[in-house]
């Protein structure tokens, strides 16, 4: 796996500080590094009790099933969407993880949170010792769910291709906390924003994008339609660029300098990994003759504001209406 398309699946990847803050916390594709990925299994699922807020409810995945048997109020949350949604809905996890430091929509809510670090698997020593009564997780291979398990009852997230919608990832995680009333009124709160930023930028209709991370030499650019950041995008009006698509992705595919070309569409998104990247890319002339970026088509995002857009949730999408959606519509003026 490459560094850059690794970058694009797994946030907050770090150089120096921070390499890449994009995505939820899935290591997906086939092969993956580290413990943090998936084998090449078919997509787990997982479901809880079918009546909402009822308990004991089953938490069933591919490997095994476990019982909670009440409301959990110590929750440890490892992934993006799953931290994030859980505080949401107004429990403030024991233990959040993911990779480098918790995003600034996280932090401004719940500060002083046991940050767990994924890049190197799951730290199941530090996940006992906070005694979660549940465990919510979007990482984890079988062995993974094996020792968490025997921790905890575990909601498993992980899902092998990369294509939870928000909505319904919230509304899991809600049915499971017994907080079911407030995820389906956050969801719909939420769901009313992104419309009305719809509704106030209608040059944002039909305009194509593509999403990329750029570093040393190489692209890595999103190609998957039902990615969480693609259908968030759609819900603004915009598209994936068609001839980019590509249903059987595992998520990304790297591009050569020499084919930036793969990159262009009505709006170009990137993440550069770092300010000499940015400098690297822009004096290209590959990526000057593009013709999104010859347009003023060029978004470039930071690493809070990656994260934010790759990774849709309840607190993460008011954080990026606010600050990408201006540099959408600057973009596609």
């Amino acid at each position: 796996m490459s560094t850059t398309t690794a970058d694009l699946r797994a946030p907050h990847g770090r150089r120096g500080g921070v390499l890449a803050a994009i995505a939820t916390v899935l290591l997906l594709m086939v092969g993956a590094c580290g413990g943090g990925g998936t084998s090449d299994q078919p997509a787990p699922t997982t479901t809880a009790a079918a009546s909402a807020d009822v308990f004991p409810q089953t938490l069933t995945s591919p490997y095994g099933q476990t019982t909670l048997p009440a409301a959990p109020q110590r929750v440890v949350a490892l992934g993006v969407a799953e931290r994030d949604t859980v505080l949401a809905l107004g429990i403030v996890p024991v233990a959040a993880g993911g990779y480098g430091d918790l995003d600034p929509w996280f932090t401004a809510k719940a500060a002083g949170v046991e940050n767990l670090e994924l890049s190197d698997g799951i730290p199941f020593e530090k996940i006992a010792a906070v005694r979660p009564d549940l465990i919510i997780t979007g990482w984890g291979q079988e062995a993974d769910y094996t020792q968490l398990s025997a921790i905890a009852p575990v909601l498993w997230q992980v899902s092998a291709t990369f294509a939870t919608d928000w909505r319904a990832q919230a509304t899991t995680i809600a049915i499971t906390l017994g907080k079911s009333a407030d995820g389906a009124r956050l969801v719909a709160e939420t769901d009313a924003k992104v419309k009305a930023a719809a509704a106030a930028n209608p040059s944002f209709a039909g305009k194509t994008f593509t999403w990329s991370t750029y570093d040393s030499g190489t692209a890595s650019t999103v190609d998957l339609p039902t990615a969480p950041v693609v259908g968030f995008l759609g819900d603004l009006g915009l598209r994936l660029k068609p001839e980019l698509a590509n249903p059987a992705s595992a998520y990304a595919r790297d591009v050569s300098t020499e084919l930036l070309e793969t990159i262009d569409a009505d709006v170009v998104i990137v993440y550069p990994g770092s300010p000499a990247a940015k400098a690297e890319l822009e004096g290209m002339r590959t990526w000057q003759r593009l013709r999104g970026v010859e347009a003023g088509g060029a978004v470039f995002l930071d690493d809070a504001q990656a994260n934010g857009l790759n990774s849709p949730t309840l607190l993460s999408i008011p954080f990026v209406l606010d600050q990408v959606t201006p540099m959408l519509a600057k973009a596609t003026a």
